[in-house]
Order: C-alpha cells, then structure tokens, then sequence
C-alpha cells in the first residue's frame, strides 16, 4: 500500500512538471535558430548582454513587475527573482552601460511588439491556440536548453 502511495504521488508530481515544462514560450523575431542556454537568457533578460551567440542582436523584452508572465517565467525558468531583475537593470542603467529595458502590460502587447520589430525577443505564457505567424515560437524544454515549438 506504501509503495503504491509513493508511486501514486511521483506520478502526479512528475506529470505535473513535464506540464508545467512548457507554460511559458519565448516569442522571437530573429532571423536564426535560437538554441540559447538558461544562464544566457538570463544574460538577455537582465540587460548583461544584446547579442545571440551567433552575434545578432536583440532586444529584450520584459513585462510589468506584477504580470504573471513575468514573475513565472523569471522564477520558473530563470531562477531569478522579479526584484533581482529590477535591481541589475537599475545598476546597469545607473551605470550607463543600458537603456532603460522595453517593459509592455500583457502577453498579447508582447506578441504585437516582437511582431512588428526584427531582432525582439520576449515571453508569454502558452496560449491555447498558436496562430503568431510569423513569429518563431521556442518551449522551455528542460534546464539545458530550449527546443523549437512551432
């Protein structure tokens, strides 16, 4: 019976992460692949760096400090805290090493704005049907990288 539970239990937790895996979708309007790895995205979204490791550039694009997109996708996928994102964008702003980040209200704002500017990069979360043409679409896959989703 104690097998049984914990067998139960594991199930449940392991179906409930590999659902929850790709919650969150990177919406790009680049012209490569993206094949980028958890710490470098981090490095995009917090203002580090605005290149692919292919050497194109990109803008990051962020959401409103309260948007459920935003605080999951951080905290889920990035291992990153909203006030740590808020505090390296300060110092680097400050710094004078960035321009204040494009920060938009929703996932539907973020769709629009990569849409219709080449080399922008952001996230939403999942929606039901995906009809973003021609946007490329890209899953959290796993802590190691990401995979193509459409």
């Amino acid at each position: 019976m104690f097998k049984l539970a914990i067998s139960l239990f594991l199930f449940v937790v392991i179906s409930a992460y590999a659902e929850n895996d790709k919650k969150y979708i990177v919406v790009a309007n680049i012209d490569s692949e993206l094949e980028l790895s958890q710490i470098e995205l981090q490095r995009i979204f917090t203002g580090r760096t605005n290149r692919l490791p292919t050497g194109e550039v990109v803008t990051p694009i962020l959401q409103n400090d309260d948007s459920d997109s935003y605080i999951g996708f951080l905290s889920e996928r990035l291992d990153l805290f909203p006030y740590q994102v808020k505090r390296i964008w300060q110092q680097r702003i400050f710094s004078g090493r960035v321009n204040e980040p494009i920060i938009l209200n929703s996932d539907e704002a973020v769709i629009e704005y990569v849409r219709n500017n080449p080399g922008s990069l952001g996230f939403i979360q999942r929606p039901e049907e995906l009809n973003l043409e021609p946007l490329k679409l890209y899953a959290y896959h796993n802590r190691l990288g990401w995979q193509v989703y459409q």
